[in-house]
Order: structure tokens, then C-alpha cells, then sequence
């Protein structure tokens, strides 16, 4: 999560650094800039721990971008293109509505994510997977898809913050040979950065959220651990013990209970003249 907020912070800073410039060349090198962090996110998204894919919620085995190489070149990439690629003065709204109607989109053949993941943002986040703490179970990590938990939405949202970025960075990645000349070029970036904005933040937070889950989990580690030692000492004492030595110190315990027990038996029989 560290990484894609860095990814969505770097691609608001280089979106205000090209607001208004009349410079195609500018605006140029961020166009290759989002096609790499837009190849970075696939890449991170699809990140394994061991042979679990950490971003793919209870179904760890199937990776959440389904051809994380060619992002790029994907049915919803190319759908935001076509919409950039008509972009003018009078309908840059219409432009990022279609960006997000084609992020949004479930259906197979036009979704990056897997099977499992192609669903809505509410959904996706009831995929997380869960680990038994004491007695109850509590969900844990992030699903690529789901949905923020702690921010509001920006208007052109899917309602998923990771869905989001990766339609922002579609979006920059079609901007090739724009520049302020460009009709509706710097309401579209402008609109585009506020929506950034609001995505960083919940990405922000769901990052907040994975490291508060990571330090309860740490603490039950360490805690288990020390149970393990622990147990593991008593079974090793238990084993390696002196059979004689062993028998001896039963015995001698056995006397010295049997004695203790007949001792309080005959007093509680004993009167004031008993102890006179």
C-alpha cells in the first residue's frame, strides 16, 4: 500500500506541474511517466507472499490482475483513450464519466481484475481474508477492488480507490500530444486532480488500516511465540527428566500431602480439650 499511494502522489504532483503549460513536450513526459506507474500498479497489485496473492482477499491463488504486463493495451485502457481522444471544450465531464464507466466495468473481456475481484466495491471489500484472533475472526488486508472505509468519494469515483488510480493514470497515459492549446485540456487536468486528491486520501487511510491490522497481528505473533517456547520447554523438561529422580520426588510429595491431609483431618475432630 506504501508503494501505491507513493504511485498516486507522484502522479499528482506531475498532473500540477503540467496544469496549464503550453509545453506538448511537458506534458509528454508525464504521458510516459503514468505508462510506467500505470505498469508499477499492475505489478504491485499482483505482489505474492509466498504463493498468495496479497491483494486477491480469501482467494489467494488467483492473481488479481489478470495481464498485469499489458495493462496498457487492455480493453479498459483502450476505452478511456478513445474517450480522451475526443476530448473539447464542452464535454470533458462526459469525457471522465466514460473513465470511470469503463473502470467500473465486470464484465469479462473489458475488466483487468480476475473473476473473483470483478465485482462492485461493497462486495469486493467482504472478500478480505480472515484470521482467528482469540476466539473471534477478524477480516485482514486489503482487496485490489474494494471500496474505502473510512473516505468519502470523489463524484467520478468507481467507488474503489485502487479502480480509481488506475483510471486517473489511463487517463494521463491518452494525453499524448496535449498541451494548453488543447481544447478542454486544462479543465480535464484541473477535474482530474481534484478527483486525485480525494483518492490519495482513502488510499492514505487504507494504508493507516493495514498497519494498524499488521501491528495487532505482530503483537498476537509474539505473543504465541512466547506460548510455543514456553510449551515447548515443559514437554523438553518432561521428556529429558530422570525416571528415578522423577519417581523419587512423587513419592516424597505423596508423603508429605497424605501427612498434611491427615493432619487437618484430626484437627478438625479435636475439641478446646483436645489442644488443653
Amino acid at each position: 500500500m506504501k508503494q501505491i499511494v507513493s504511485l498516486a502522489q507522484t502522479l499528482s504532483t506531475s498532473l500540477t506541474s503540467v496544469t496549464g503549460t503550453s509545453s506538448a513536450t511537458a506534458v509528454a513526459t508525464v504521458v510516459e511517466q503514468a505508462k510506467g506507474l500505470l505498469s508499477e500498479l499492475g505489478t504491485a497489485l499482483n505482489t505474492q507472499s509466498g504463493s498468495t496473492y496479497i491483494f486477491a482477499g480469501q482467494d489467494g491463488t488467483e492473481a488479481p490482475v489478470t495481464d498485469a504486463s499489458n495493462i496498457g493495451s487492455s480493453t479498459m485502457a483502450t476505452s478511456i483513450a478513445s474517450a480522451v481522444s475526443g476530448l473539447t471544450d464542452s464535454n470533458v465531464d462526459s469525457v471522465l464519466a466514460a473513465a470511470t464507466t469503463a473502470a467500473s466495468s465486470n464484465t469479462a473481456g473489458t475488466s483487468v481484475f480476475s473473476s473473483n475481484l470483478s465485482v462492485s466495491a461493497t462486495t469486493a471489500a467482504s472478500l478480505q481474508a480472515s484470521v482467528v484472533m482469540s476466539t473471534t475472526s477478524s477480516k485482514v488486508g486489503l482487496v485490489a477492488t474494494q471500496s474505502s472505509t473510512t473516505s468519502s468519494a470523489s463524484s467520478t469515483s468507481t467507488g474503489s480507490p485502487i479502480r480509481d488510480l488506475m483510471s486517473d493514470l489511463m487517463v494521463v497515459a491518452s494525453m499524448g500530444g496535449m498541451s494548453s492549446e488543447t481544447p478542454g485540456y486544462t479543465d480535464l487536468v484541473t477535474k482530474l486532480n481534484t478527483s486525485l486528491n480525494t483518492t490519495v486520501g482513502q488510499l492514505t487511510d487504507m494504508e493507516a488500516q493495514v498497519g494498524v491490522q499488521q501491528s495487532a497481528l505482530t503483537t498476537r505473533s509474539t505473543m504465541l511465540t512466547s506460548v510455543t517456547t514456553m510449551l515447548k520447554t515443559q514437554l523438553s523438561d518432561a521428556r529429558d527428566a530422570d525416571a528415578a529422580s522423577a519417581i523419587t520426588a512423587t513419592t516424597t510429595l505423596k508423603t508429605q500431602l497424605e501427612a498434611s491431609f491427615t493432619l487437618v483431618a484430626d484437627m478438625k475432630n479435636m475439641s478446646l480439650a483436645s489442644y488443653l
